[in-house]
């Protein structure tokens, strides 16, 4: 179009003019037009364009008007376009800005739903206590952390307080032996399934600290459970780890030492120590 406004006759060139002033009015409505849709679709950054630009369309409706209606003298309004470019290269900047901040806070909040969904993934709904997946996934940093002993507890008899009381006084009971159990700083406590827990411990009373949670289901499930017509006890197999073994192997030693506990008559603990001897 410029090659064509250079080579037209000289004698035309206030018609010429118009004309290639006129030109510009389909590309002034079509960026009007896109940015009114984008601003009705929500876009944040259309905001930013449309306040940036707004001094530059105003130049161009003013250099439009003054260049196709006779009579009136064609404005430039060139100190307003200075303005206008000033505005463009100010607002794009926040815009370019105000994009990031969203692109983080959507990155931050899809970071916060995905760790609450994992969270929620290895929690146990009922007792509220970590599941085995959570165990099997923690297990390699917690022996780092100095945890090396491992403790596996079955209540006595679930079946018959299931089949005595119903399901919903089961599972008041497996809320008790979870508040039982008292999980802290040197004690990791997860419910397995069904009415099958685990201790991970550290520290030179590791057993000790398993025996007394043990000991205490009795009287907690007293205390919180009404209408049970007998003691819930619980028995357990404690193992020390050895070496750089799995959790799996763990986890196998102790389950044999629980069905120790229970083939000798329930409610007591069985370890290594014991089944040496």
């Amino acid at each position: 179009m410029s090659i064509l406004h250079a080579a037209f006759p000289f004698v035309a060139r206030a018609v010429q003019a118009s004309a290639y002033t006129a030109a510009f009015a389909p590309v002034l409505v079509i960026f009007i037009i896109s940015m009114i849709d984008a601003l009705a679709r929500g876009s944040r950054a259309a905001r930013f364009q449309a306040i940036g630009y707004a001094p530059i369309v105003v130049v161009g409706g003013i250099r439009l008007v003054t260049g196709i209606v006779p009579g009136l003298y064609s404005n430039d309004a060139m100190l307003l376009l200075y303005i206008g470019c000033v505005c463009e290269v100010l607002f794009t900047t926040l815009g370019v800005a105000d994009r990031f901040v969203t692109i983080k806070r959507e990155r931050d909040r899809a970071r916060d739903e995905a760790e609450l969904l994992e969270k929620l993934s290895e929690t146990d709904p009922l007792t509220g206590l970590l599941n085995r997946r959570a165990i099997e996934r923690q297990f390699s940093q917690l022996k780092t952390e100095g945890f090396a002993a491992l403790a596996v507890i079955d209540i006595d008899h679930f079946k018959r307080i299931n089949d005595q009381n119903g399901h919903s006084v089961g599972d008041e009971v497996l809320r008790s032996v979870a508040k039982a159990l008292q999980a802290g700083s040197n004690i990791r406590a997860y419910r397995l399934g069904g009415e099958e827990f685990v201790l991970l411990l550290r520290g030179s009373d590791a057993e000790h600290q398993a025996e007394l949670r043990r000991q205490a289901i009795p009287l907690v499930v007293a205390q919180t459970v009404a209408g049970l017509a007998q003691p819930v006890t619980a028995s357990m197999g404690f193992t020390n780890l050895a070496g750089n073994e799995s959790f799996m192997t763990l986890y196998e030693r102790a389950d044999k030492l629980l069905y120790e506990a229970k083939s000798a008559g329930r409610n007591r603990s069985a370890n290594e120590t014991a089944q040496r001897h």
